[in-house]
């Protein structure tokens, strides 16, 4: 959207040339794999989906799709050599079974679902290593990207209402067990701007009733609660702890693909318990952000300060004004009121006996970082 050509200068440079000034680029980059142009060409794009060559730190040793890939370490790579000399990593679709090659030392590592977590901490074997501030998790609007329709909604008193309904510090200790924490800011930790003084929601049903019958609801209202099957068990804590104050939230869980069709197409009304912005480890705040512009699906709904703010961020490297400028953008963010934070989302993985060290990228959801691994003598 914002590159306007790019040129080849020789064959270890090229430039690239944007139609806008554009920081977050390199962000978006770390994503873009380094392919040898020549051999590529030469075997052709499904060949080189079977054997593949890039400029990271392991070589493709196997592959089968949808079961697992193996590479080797790249004895003199230029930036890091691996600890670890060959690494499987296999596609473990279902959890239990995920689990149970965890407890057997059938895996070293592995992803965990929330549900998984007390079982985890109950084995010695095990322990659980936490990669925090993912994404956030938030309550989204849907009926304020419809003004001209009637809505509850439309009244700040009533989204304030809903924000101090949700327990989000019961949520995040006895349903996702651990693995969130409740959040005020909508930047990660990680940001320029990050303001450790905002707080998230407390939690105050009495206040909550009071806002809404000075809204003109006092014995609340019916509404429609969306989310995804991933997110069922909290999405259903956060529809009772609504149903407290009388707001009776109607649970909407589509299919995952027409999930992501309603909220492309705009078709969901009432609220929905949506990701955003997805932090993923970006140190810039505006490559997160940027979910929540106007010309973002996943953003819904938002404001022309909001958007005009992260489109001012965009330009910036110097880390001081950015601070000043994504400041500014929370500042909006919660004085506006389009979406309430909930909690900030942490991926957990579970490491086995023969793991002496390994970290992920901080706010990185999927595991990376496997040249850094360090097994037990």
């Amino acid at each position: 959207m914002f590159v306007d050509r790019v040129e080849v200068v020789n064959p270890h440079e090229l430039v690239i040339y944007f139609k806008v000034p554009w920081a977050t680029f390199i962000d978006g980059a770390l994503g873009i794999p380094i392919i040898p142009k020549e051999y590529t060409e030469k075997v052709g794009d499904a060949e080189f989906a079977k054997h593949p060559i890039g400029a990271g730190p392991f070589k493709w040793l196997k592959y089968k799709q949808d079961d697992f890939w193996e590479v080797e370490a790249v004895a003199d790579h230029y930036r890091k050599v691996p600890n670890v000399k060959i690494i499987r990593h296999m596609q473990v679709a279902e959890d239990a079974t995920r689990l149970a090659m965890l407890k057997t030392g059938e895996a070293d590592m592995g992803g965990l679902t929330m549900a998984q977590i007390l079982e985890v901490q109950k084995d010695p074997k095990l322990r659980i290593q936490m990669t925090k501030y993912g994404s956030l998790r938030t309550i989204c609007f849907f009926d304020l990207a419809f003004p001209d329709k009637p809505s509850p909604w439309h009244d700040i008193r009533v989204r304030k209402a809903l924000a101090y309904a949700i327990d989000s510090e019961a949520i995040c200790q006895h349903v996702l067990h651990g693995a969130a924490e409740p959040w005020g800011d909508v930047l990660a930790p990680y940001n320029p701007g990050f303001d450790a003084s905002i707080k998230p929601w407390p939690y105050d049903p009495k206040k909550a009733k009071e806002l809404l019958k000075a809204a003109g609801y006092p014995n609340g209202f019916e509404t429609t609660l969306t989310t995804n099957l991933y997110t069922k068990a909290q999405t259903e804590a956060v529809a009772a702890l609504l149903r407290n104050v009388g707001i009776i939230a109607k649970l909407n869980i589509p299919e995952e693909a027409t999930w992501a069709r309603q909220i492309m197409e705009k078709k969901l009304t009432g609220i929905g318990s949506m990701p955003g912005p997805w932090w993923g480890g970006y140190t810039h705040p505006a490559a997160a952000l940027t979910t929540l512009m106007q010309d973002n699906a996943w953003g819904y709904v938002t404001t022309k300060e909001q958007n005009d703010g992260i489109m001012a961020m965009m330009g910036l490297v110097d880390e001081k004004a950015l601070a000043v400028e994504a400041k500014k953008v929370s500042k909006l963010y919660r004085e506006q009121m389009y979406r309430v934070n909930l909690w900030a989302r942490h991926s957990p993985d579970a490491l086995g006996p023969r793991i002496a060290y390994w970290e992920n990228i901080p706010g990185f959801a999927y595991a990376s970082l496997f040249e850094y691994i360090k097994l037990k003598d």
